[in-house]
C-alpha cells in the first residue's frame, strides 16, 4: 500500500495580515473614536474670558447658571445681535472699550445695558459712560458699603474695594461702594424706559471671585432685571459687518473630519483584495 504524502504549507506574512484584518479594523476604529472624543469640546464649553460657557476661573458660567435657576434665560450674542435685542432683554457688554463705533452706536439705543470690565479704558470718559470716568488706583483691598439708594447695591450689602472704579459721576448716576468718596465700584442710572449699570472690574463676575463678599448679589440684581439676558463679550475685531460664524469655525469640524477620514481608510482596508497564495509555477503534485 502506497503511503499518502501530506504537505504542510505555512501561511505567508500576507495571509497572516489578511486573517488578522478584522481585528486590525476594530483596533483602528476604537483608536479613532477615542481621538475624536478627545478633540470634541466638552458640552459646548469654551475658554472665552468672562464668557458664559467658560467653566474655568476666568469664565462667567457660574453667574449664568444662577441666573437661569432664577428663571432668567441667558444667551450669547454677536455684535450684530447685540445692537438689535428687544426692550425686554438686558444686554450685558463685557469689555465695552473694544466696541467699534458702529456697534457702540447700536448698543447705546438699547433699553437695558450693563457694562462690565473697564480695565482697558481707565482714565477716560467714553460716550457710553454718559459722563462717568473710568479709573484705576492700586490700593489695599477693604470692605465697602453701598452708600447709595440703588436696590442692587443695597442687596449686595458690601463689596471688597477694587483697583478698577468709576468717578466724577454726572447727574443722574447712583455711585456706590467707595472707600475714599471719590472712586466707586458700581454705578447705576435709571430713567423711564432706560437703565444703565457699570461694573468696572470684570473680576466681580468671574467664577473665581463671584462668591467674594456681595459680588454675586450685585451681579444678579443688576443683570437679572428682565427675564432675558443677552451676553456680549466684545472682541477687538467685532463689527456689525461681520458675518455670523460659518461651518469652518465650528469646534466640531476637526474631529468630524478626522472620523470621516478614518471611516474612508477602514472602508478601503475592508474592501482590499484578499491575499493570494503564491504558486511555485510548477504542476501540483498528484
Amino acid at each position: 500500500m502506497k503511503a499518502t504524502q501530506v504537505q504542510i504549507v505555512s501561511p505567508t506574512a500576507r495571509e497572516r495580515v489578511s486573517a488578522a484584518r478584522p481585528a486590525i479594523m476594530i483596533v483602528v476604529f476604537l483608536l479613532l473614536v477615542c481621538i475624536g472624543i478627545a478633540f470634541l469640546p466638552r458640552a459646548g464649553f469654551d475658554s472665552t474670558p468672562v464668557g458664559i460657557r467658560n467653566p474655568l476661573g476666568d469664565g462667567a458660567r457660574a453667574l449664568a447658571q444662577v441666573l437661569e435657576r432664577h428663571g432668567v434665560s441667558v444667551r450669547e450674542v454677536s455684535a450684530r445681535e447685540a445692537t438689535t435685542v428687544d426692550e425686554d432683554t438686558t444686554l450685558v457688554v463685557v469689555f465695552p472699550s473694544r466696541m467699534s463705533p458702529s456697534v457702540r452706536a447700536g448698543v447705546s439705543t438699547r433699553a437695558n445695558v450693563v457694562y462690565i470690565g473697564l480695565e482697558q479704558e481707565y482714565g477716560s470718559s467714553p460716550s457710553y459712560l454718559d459722563g462717568l470716568t473710568s479709573s484705576r488706583a492700586w490700593k489695599d483691598p477693604e470692605r465697602t458699603s453701598p452708600g447709595c439708594s440703588s436696590e442692587a447695591a443695597n442687596r449686595a450689602r458690601s463689596l471688597t474695594s477694587s483697583n478698577y472704579t468709576v468717578s466724577n459721576g454726572a447727574s443722574g448716576w447712583q455711585l456706590c461702594f467707595t472707600a475714599d468718596g471719590q472712586e466707586y465700584a458700581y454705578a447705576e442710572r435709571s430713567e423711564p424706559g432706560r437703565f444703565r449699570a457699570v461694573i468696572p472690574d470684570s473680576l466681580r463676575v468671574r467664577n473665581r471671585a463671584i462668591l467674594d463678599e456681595g459680588n454675586a448679589a450685585l451681579a444678579l440684581n443688576a443683570i437679572g432685571r428682565t427675564d432675558k439676558v443677552a451676553w456680549y463679550v466684545v472682541t477687538s475685531d467685532d463689527s456689525m459687518s461681520q458675518e455670523d460664524p460659518v461651518l469652518t469655525e465650528s469646534p466640531y469640524l476637526a474631529p468630524t473630519f478626522l472620523m470621516v477620514i478614518g471611516a474612508v481608510l477602514l472602508a478601503s482596508l475592508a474592501r482590499g483584495a484578499p491575499a493570494r497564495r503564491g504558486s511555485g509555477g510548477g504542476n501540483p503534485r498528484r
